[in-house]
C-alpha cells in the first residue's frame, strides 16, 4: 500500500482551476480536472500536492502484527554405537 493513498479524492485549486487527485504512485501524484467536459490529466510531484492541501503532518498507524510463533527445534538422531 502506498502511503499517499489517503490522498486519492482529495481537491485543490491552483491557479482558479479544481484539481482531483485520481492517483498516486511513488513521489508522482496523478490529478485531473474538467474543462469544457473533457478531463485533462496532470502529472504532478506527491509534494506540490501536499503543499496545495496545506497538509502539515502525515500520521500513519500500522495494524499490529501477531507475534510469530516458535518454530520448534529440529531433532537430530542419535546413531546406535554397537560395534
Amino acid at each position: 500500500m502506498n502511503a499517499y493513498d489517503h490522498l486519492v479524492g482529495q481537491h485543490f485549486l491552483r491557479a482558479g482551476v479544481r484539481y482531483t487527485v485520481v492517483k498516486c504512485v511513488g513521489s508522482t501524484a496523478i490529478t485531473a480536472y474538467l474543462r469544457d467536459n473533457r478531463i485533462y490529466r496532470v502529472v504532478m510531484r506527491v509534494s506540490d500536492v501536499l503543499d496545495l492541501l496545506e497538509v502539515t503532518e502525515i500520521s500513519i498507524t500500522v495494524p499490529a502484527m501477531e507475534p510469530k510463533k516458535a518454530l520448534p527445534a529440529p531433532q537430530l538422531e542419535r546413531a546406535s554405537g554397537q560395534s
